[in-house]
This record gives structure tokens, C-alpha cells and sequence, in this order.
């Protein structure tokens, strides 16, 4: 700030990319959007298509219907860990569901 008070230029600028930044971080989460435990970056594109295709989620919001009872999914190797489907390949949360859900026998 320069002697009578005003604001200079560079302070100005620092300040409005300092706000600017804030601001992204708020509109995309901040940090605090949880990401999925099960998310990879090597599931084929066929794959990602199909996920979307049958409306797949990593938390399911249909009472009594998620992957961890579904005929279609395998356990990981640990409680809670990720396991597979063989509807579509890459790791899937056991909490999931997707249109595909069929019950275990």
C-alpha cells in the first residue's frame, strides 16, 4: 500500500488472483469432494461406457440392492475393499449398484 493509502497495482492484482483461486476451489469442491476409494484411471473407455450405459453409482440409493449382494459382483480380497463385476470391467465399490442388479441366488 503506498503512503497516502491507496492500493498499488501489484497488490491489487496479487489480491484479485488470490480471490480468483478461492473461488475455483470453492465451485469445484474445495478438496473436500470425496472421490470414490474404488476409482481408477485404467478402466478401458468400453468400459467407462458401460458404466454410464447402466446408470452405475458408487453408493447406492435403492434400499436393499448394491453390489455387495448382487449375483454379479466378486468380493476384493478385504471387507470393504473394492471387488469386480462381470458386467463391466474395473474396480467397483461394494456399496455400488447399477441397473444390472440381480440378486444372489
Amino acid at each position: 500500500m503506498s503512503s497516502d493509502g491507496n492500493i498499488e497495482r501489484r497488490e491489487f492484482l496479487a489480491g484479485i488472483g488470490v480471490a480468483a483461486a478461492g473461488l475455483f476451489a470453492v465451485g469445484c469442491g474445495g478438496g473436500t469432494k470425496r472421490q470414490s476409494a474404488c476409482v481408477s484411471t485404467t478402466i478401458a473407455d468400453q468400459d467407462r461406457l458401460q458404466r454410464i450405459k447402466k446408470h452405475y453409482v458408487d453408493m447406492s440409493t435403492v434400499a436393499d440392492k448394491n453390489c455387495l449382494n448382487c449375483h454379479f459382483y466378486t468380493e476384493g480380497l478385504r471387507a470393504g475393499a473394492c471387488g469386480e463385476c462381470s458386467q463391466f470391467g474395473g474396480p467397483v465399490h461394494p456399496k455400488g449398484y447399477c441397473d444390472d442388479w440381480k440378486a444372489k441366488a
